[in-house]
């Protein structure tokens, strides 16, 4: 995140946090086609791009605006704990903008 130029001026003076309880992930089979995945917490083990997940007790310190430089901001992100990773599948559906609602994020067989 601190080495890309896409994100790294954001990742040193413009953090902010999403409150989440999950998000999605595409990932592609054998076969070429791509299932949608749901996460609880993360989903490192499929790639890894993914969010930087921060617990509670530390997101004062994600926060903080005098931590600007790019070594401290990924000094910070190597240290964070690494989260439980608990995967599922979930349907296709997640993938129009038009779909909303908890269903979406039930596992499906």
């Amino acid at each position: 995140m601190t080495e890309k130029p896409s994100f790294r001026t954001a990742a040193a003076k413009r953090r902010a946090l999403v409150p989440a309880n999950g998000y999605y992930e595409w990932q592609k089979n054998e076969d070429g086609t791509k299932t949608p995945h749901s996460a609880h917490e993360a989903l490192g083990h499929i790639h890894d791009r993914t969010p930087v997940i921060t617990p509670g007790e530390l997101q004062d310190q994600w926060l903080d605006p005098t931590m600007m430089k790019r070594d401290q901001v990924q000094h910070f992100i190597d240290t964070i704990p690494k989260p439980n990773l608990i995967p599922w599948i979930v349907g296709k559906e997640v993938g129009s903008v038009r779909n909303n609602g908890p269903q979406l994020v039930r596992e499906v067989a």
